[in-house]
């Protein structure tokens, strides 16, 4: 029979790595509304010079859609932006050179605007303003493309303005930005063309094969896991405010949809350990699909699974098999603070736990738990400035070993009353962690909980004796420390059905 307990979170500790940017999703700019489109009323405000301007960028595949959310701030007297992707109805041609750019305007109304608007420019030689040229304005490059202008001059014949400066690009031009990329769209404008969210999948097997190898000379440890997997996804969202090039604020959110894990190991042990040993293996990397656009931003997440082991004191030769079922509520939700970690906040994130039986094959004593790590790994780029973050998930199943030697019978609930017997302890846990940079760490959810023991007989069927010998284990129950969000408590749960495909 399976049993369940409420899991409830404590102190708890990290470790999460980053690797190297995965597969990516491309974000193609989402051109801003153009003047001209009231047809009751001329409206040239578009050509106006602003101190604040937003550009989107959007994109989607079979399975997830992203948004991105860019608004740039021009706070010196001296500056400004314009955007042409605003007034392209007004502009009847553009010829843009490394250092000028040319537009021509259809109506003398327009012209006369935007003359009036520009001339800021002329009037101090520290009067700078940023032009970005939409994608396929300039080039047939789908990028956007930022210039720096200096000074404009005009011919009235033609309604003709040269723009004089020079090419630039977003990492000079964007010192101060709010920055958005993710699944939810920020803006109306982004509704319009897309909609649904942009999600990291979590649907893996986990199958490591055999993992065989000495702890120590004479000791054999094997372990096998072949219906070890995840299923569901996160979905994510990045947010980033930057003042003159310096970050102010920067967070990670993600919100589970479906998420369980399953581990039910089996575990192969022969030898003596006097004392306990830990072993780690990064068995599996799988790549997931980030999100790129172009000179803003690079995000490459990726799951590493690895296998951890602790065993120990340990005599005797046995085969053990446990296993745990981790599911977290879809209500759950997780902000990383990645200029300050310790600001993080989390809500719902207490698993649901279900522990499997747990059988031996033999007399044995000592204690043996095996978890699997699945860490979700960020590797993010923002205009030429890199950020790193990840978040572990780590479902254990372990089991405590007492040999026992009664000539009353080992186990109480016997009815052959084996002399031999070896009474089960076994335990479940999990530690939901998350780490910045590979510098600071916080604990969303760690705690480990007993299980209801059962005691299994070996050697010979007795009716009757009086004397009894356990042999205990003084193996301990890992415990994690570290820094923790609190989080609300666990919920019993079935175990999850096993996904059908990957």
């Amino acid at each position: 029979m399976k049993s369940s307990q409420a899991l409830m979170p404590t102190l708890g500790a990290l470790l999460s790595f980053i690797a190297s940017p995965a597969l990516a999703l491309d974000l193609l700019p989402i051109e801003a509304p153009q003047a001209g489109l009231d047809a009751r009323a001329a409206d040239y405000s578009a050509l106006n010079l602003q101190s604040v301007e937003t550009f989107l960028w959007g994109g989607s595949d079979t399975i997830n859609t992203a948004i991105a959310n860019l608004t740039v701030y021009m706070n010196g007297k001296e500056e400004n932006i314009l955007n042409l992707e605003r007034f392209k109805d007004l502009v009847t041609s553009v010829k843009c050179a490394e250092k000028s750019t040319t537009l021509t305007l259809e109506s003398d109304d327009a012209f006369a605007h935007l003359m009036e608007a520009w001339d800021w420019t002329n009037q101090h030689e520290n009067n700078t303003f940023v032009l970005i040229a939409g994608s396929g304005q300039c080039s047939s490059s789908s990028k956007r493309q930022p210039y720096i202008i200096e000074s404009v001059e005009y011919d009235n014949t033609t309604n003709t303005a040269t723009l004089n400066g020079a090419q630039s690009d977003w990492k000079t031009v964007a010192h101060t930005y709010d920055l958005h990329v993710g699944g939810t769209p920020s803006s109306k404008l982004a509704q319009r063309d897309y909609s649904g969210s942009y999600a990291l999948n979590f649907t893996h097997t986990i199958n490591f094969g055999k993992w065989a190898f000495d702890a120590v000379e004479g000791v054999q440890i094997t372990a096998v896991c072949n219906d070890c997997y995840t299923t569901g996804e996160f979905d994510f969202n990045f947010d980033i405010k930057t003042v003159l090039g310096i970050p102010d604020g920067a967070s990670l959110t993600l919100n589970p949809k479906g998420v369980t894990a399953v581990v039910n190991p089996t575990i192969g042990l022969v030898g003596k350990l006097s004392g306990s040993k830990s072993f780690e293996k990064k068995f599996l990397t799988i790549p997931i699909d980030g999100i790129s656009v172009a000179d803003i931003i690079e995000l490459g997440p990726e799951i590493a699974f690895k296998g951890s082991l602790d065993i120990g004191p340990l005599k005797g030769t046995a085969s053990v098999t446990t296993g745990v079922t981790l599911t977290i509520n879809d209500d759950a939700d997780f902000t990383l603070d990645l200029l300050s970690p310790s600001d993080a906040s989390a809500n719902g994130w207490a698993p649901e736990v279900t522990g499997d039986d747990t059988t031996i094959t033999a007399m044995i004593s000592g204690g043996v738990s095996l978890g699997v790590v699945a860490d979700v790994e960020f590797d993010i780029s923002v205009l030429g400035k890199g950020l790193s973050a990840g978040i572990g998930l780590n479902p254990l199943a372990g089991v405590l070993l007492s040999a026992i030697d009664s000539s009353a019978g080992a186990c109480a609930d016997d009815p052959e009353h084996h002399q031999y017997g070896v009474q089960l302890a076994p335990y479940a846990g999990v530690y939901l962690q998350a780490s910045v940079s590979d510098v600071a760490t916080v604990t969303i959810t760690s705690e480990t909980i007993s299980l209801p023991s059962t005691c299994t007989g070996f050697g010979a069927a007795l009716t009757s004796g009086v004397s009894t010998t356990v042999v205990p284990t003084t193996t301990a129950v890992p415990t994690p420390s570290g820094s923790v969000i609190p989080s609300s408590s666990a919920a019993i749960n079935r175990r999850a059905p096993r996904p059908t495909s990957f």
